[in-house]
């Protein structure tokens, strides 16, 4: 398999809770859309250790959070992805405001 260089930026948020945000993409790759030997799409979480962060994965219970980097394979796969970050900042955006905009919810520990 061939290698593939991407162009990463990062940048570290807070005021007391810090964690880092590293995100970068070689997309559009070209090829076929779907296809995993074309594009990836890098977002990655770093805590530097103030924060409080919990991550869950495949259902499993929550654990602390060191890093994560979630690595998107493909063209679609890119655009589903900013897709569904730009819903996630409409929600947290709307929700500052008001509570009304959830239809379902889910408890937290």
């Amino acid at each position: 398999m061939a290698t593939i260089s991407i162009p990463i930026s990062e940048e570290t948020f807070g005021n007391y809770s810090h964690i880092s945000v590293h995100a970068g993409t070689n997309y559009p790759d070209g090829g076929q859309r779907d296809s995993v030997d074309h594009s990836r799409t890098i977002f990655g979480l770093t805590n530097h250790g103030s924060p409080h962060i919990k991550i869950r994965v495949n259902g499993a219970p929550p654990v602390e959070l060191g890093s994560i980097e979630i690595i998107f394979c493909g063209d679609d796969e890119h655009e589903a992805l900013v897709d569904a970050l730009k819903h996630a900042l409409h929600v947290y955006k709307s929700q500052r405001t008001t509570k009304e905009l959830s239809v379902s919810s889910r408890v937290f520990e």
